[in-house]
């Protein structure tokens, strides 16, 4: 069985003195997409056959629009929650985004195959939309609270403790010796991403970067130079890696716990002072933006990447300068 796609104009309106001319040669043929006019059961001649190649194609990713338009379609959520959704799956890092797309990151992925592995119950839509309902009912007075949460309380109660003895913790195993005792490493997720840990553990806290992250520390550690600490003029300026990136602390943690940014320049100049540079920032919630150098005294700033510029090295800045 062969199938047609396409649109029948059956009221031009509009479009009769609209549409743009076209050649006579082309009169007879019908714009892309709109079919000729049939009648029900006709018989067509087959005129010619022609091969086309179809590769299937994932669904694209999320966007914030289609994510939100999913929440609604599944009934997750309300329109107050949202927005604190999203947020919350982004500074935990389980997605990030990849041109206004939301990307799954390596712990979010090990997250989400943990939870669907082992707590299909609490990650099924349905149970989530028929929960929003139940509390929706219980606001409104028609449902007691008490038999709504103890129905979902004590199954997923019990279910918590089986699993806390029985689920292992995601771990790789590697060849790198731990830097305290030699024995060999693992893969381990902490707050900051992935690290290094000792096999030993507890008997041996040897802990260090992944290979790729101690390659880009010790880049930036060089770009920073030998910079002495301006508050307490003793300890050094180290790169650390903290919730949102890497950043310069003092050796002397904590000390003094004096910090600065390490932003990365574009070479393009601010072009409300011509004076400072344009480096690359982010907002509280994690957005990507650029702004002058010489901020606060100027204070330009732009979303869209300065174009023109490259990546010239790194430079410091004082944490009080809030984005």
């Amino acid at each position: 069985m062969f199938r047609a796609n396409g649109q029948v104009v059956k009221f031009e309106g509009f479009i009769k003195v609209y549409t743009e001319g076209r050649d006579e040669k082309d009169e007879e043929e019908l714009p892309e997409g709109q079919l000729p006019k049939l009648e029900k059961d006709e018989i067509l001649k087959a005129l010619n056959l022609g091969g086309m190649q179809h590769f299937t194609e994932p669904p694209p990713r999320y966007s914030d629009a289609s994510l939100v338009k999913a929440l609604e379609e599944y009934g997750i959520g309300r329109p107050s929650t949202y927005a604190p959704t999203i947020s919350t799956i982004l500074e935990r890092g389980y997605v990030e985004k990849v041109e206004k797309k939301f990307q799954p990151t390596e712990i979010g992925l090990v997250v989400n195959d943990l939870l669907v592995e082992n707590f299909p119950k609490i990650v099924d839509y349905e149970f989530t939309a028929k929960m929003e309902a139940d509390l929706d009912d219980i606001a409104e007075g028609k449902l007691k609270w008490q038999p709504v949460i103890k129905e979902f309380y004590d199954p997923f109660k019990s279910n918590l403790e089986e699993k806390q003895k029985s689920v292992t913790k995601q771990v790789e195993q590697t060849n790198i010796p731990c830097p305290i005792c030699g024995k060999p490493m693992v893969k381990k997720f902490g707050r900051f991403g992935q690290f290094l840990a000792c096999t030993d553990f507890p008997n041996c806290k040897g802990t260090k970067p992944l290979p790729e992250d101690e390659a880009q520390q010790k880049k930036l550690q060089d770009d920073a130079g030998d910079k002495t600490c301006p508050e307490c003029g003793q300890g050094k300026m180290m790169v650390r890696r903290g919730k949102f990136g890497y950043f310069l602390g003092c050796s002397r943690y904590p000390e003094c716990k004096h910090i600065e940014k390490i932003e990365k320049k574009t070479g393009v100049t601010c072009p409300t002072c011509n004076e400072g540079e344009l480096v690359e920032k982010r907002t509280r919630k994690g957005k990507t933006f650029w702004g002058c150098s010489r901020y606060p005294k100027c204070e330009y700033a732009t979303w869209k990447y300065p174009a023109g510029g490259g990546q010239a090295g790194t430079e410091t800045k004082k944490e009080e300068d809030k984005a």
